[in-house]
């Protein structure tokens, strides 16, 4: 209530000042006031498949901030008088091509494995709305923000005599918790977080102490500490997933308005959960407003040679999607804390909502794109919101970072 009582200030004073200084005439001053919106910033975490696989149709992810902070429908910018809701419509997102194709096309394409199999691509956005977490009728809700961490061997690299072998860890510097502490401090204080982690023991540390709701900070943090050491066992992410469900989301759906961010480094051997995530999917958007999750997935290093567990993982893509979340590929663990990446923005903001873009494409051509293959879409978005233009290229920087948007074609 106070959240809306002090936008409704922020519109209307202005324009009841400046009436009173002009005695009604035209004043320059009108919407001038610091603690609107600016536009600053343009993120573009993902992208899902809104088109039964054949990716004809694709809902492209777009985070617009002031600053650090999302810019949300009900907002206003700067000497706009009309919200961002009623602003924002198809024509004021532009894609253009990053590379020297001829074909006149904005999207580059590549098959994943296969750069050399590479075709251009139309995208044309046809609609554009947000995603309120949990439905817009929860968007003034408390949040209850589930932390779900891997906490298997794979991370400090543990092979299968009991040994530690770094070159095969995929975290070795513990840089997801520094992540995590960073966001966790970051959160909006009205915000409960609950966290639990898997690994071989799913039930024990789900039902721990720092499973149980809480605004308290401080409690969070000492069970992150936890998590730099002892790693060990499997990946029962299925298992994991559901447990939280009927553990920490069911019980208090009625109090807060629940999301969960899900880390993983992928599987090891197999997913050894006793559900699937087809369960998992059903569990999640079996309430009033599915439960959206955000999943991190990071890369394993090259020394691992296994080919499944390497790579982008469509299942996790489709666990994403499904619930109304968000994928997030991290390439290398410096991401989590190189603040280059924007990745902790990016998450942090993505907890309220997201602008999403209903886009059509020309993927679904057999002939130039198979199906049952990965494709990575390079490109260049531009946004123009009142008088200010923001833009983020899509692209693969020397293999540093690579913001391509993935897709997978079944």
């Amino acid at each position: 209530m106070l959240k809306m009582i002090t936008r409704y200030l922020n519109f209307y004073w202005p324009l009841l000042l400046g009436a009173a200084v002009s005695g009604g005439g035209c004043d320059k001053t009108v919407g001038i006031d610091a603690e609107r919106p600016s536009f600053s910033k343009l993120l573009v975490p993902s992208a899902c498949s809104n088109s039964s696989d054949d990716l004809s149709r694709v809902d492209i992810s777009v985070l617009m901030l002031d600053r650090h902070d999302a810019i949300l429908p009900d907002d206003r910018l700067q000497f706009e008088t009309e919200t961002i809701g009623e602003m924002l419509k198809p024509a004021n997102f532009h894609f253009s091509s990053l590379s020297d194709n001829v074909s006149g096309k904005p999207g580059w394409v590549a098959a994943e494995g296969n750069p050399n199999a590479s075709q251009a691509s139309s995208l044309d956005v046809k609609e554009v709305s947000f995603l309120y977490t949990g439905g817009k009728d929860r968007k003034d809700d408390n949040r209850l923000v589930i932390l779900l961490l891997d906490h298997s061997e794979s991370l400090m690299g543990e092979t299968k005599d009991g040994s530690l072998d770094t070159q095969y860890a995929t975290d070795a510097r513990d840089e997801r918790i520094s992540f995590f502490n960073q966001l966790l401090q970051n959160l909006p204080s009205d915000d409960y977080v609950s966290l639990a982690w898997f690994n071989s023991n799913v039930k024990t540390n789900i039902d721990g102490v720092y499973a149980y709701p809480s605004r308290n900070r401080e409690i969070m943090k000492a069970g992150l500490d936890q998590l730099s050491r002892n790693e060990a066992g499997k990946t029962p992410l299925a298992d994991a997933l559901s447990d939280v469900f009927d553990s920490i989301i069911k019980g208090n759906y009625k109090n807060w308005n629940p999301i969960v961010v899900l880390f993983t480094d992928g599987v090891e051997g197999g997913d050894t959960s006793t559900h699937t995530l087809d369960d998992v999917v059903q569990q999640y958007t079996s309430l009033t407003e599915p439960v959206p999750i955000i999943v991190l997935e990071l890369q394993p290093p090259e020394a691992v040679q296994d080919a499944g567990r390497r790579g982008r993982h469509s299942d996790l893509m489709d666990l994403a999607c499904k619930t109304g979340g968000e994928y997030f590929f991290i390439s290398s663990p410096t991401q989590f804390t190189d603040t280059g990446t924007n990745l902790e923005q990016a998450v942090l903001n993505r907890l309220a909502g997201v602008w999403r873009l209903n886009t059509q494409t020309d993927l679904q051509d057999a002939t130039l794109f198979p199906a049952n293959q990965g494709y990575l879409l390079s490109t260049s978005l531009e946004v123009t919101l009142g008088e200010k233009k923001r833009s983020a290229n899509l692209s693969n920087n020397d293999g540093t970072s690579d913001s391509r948007l993935w897709f997978y074609k079944k």
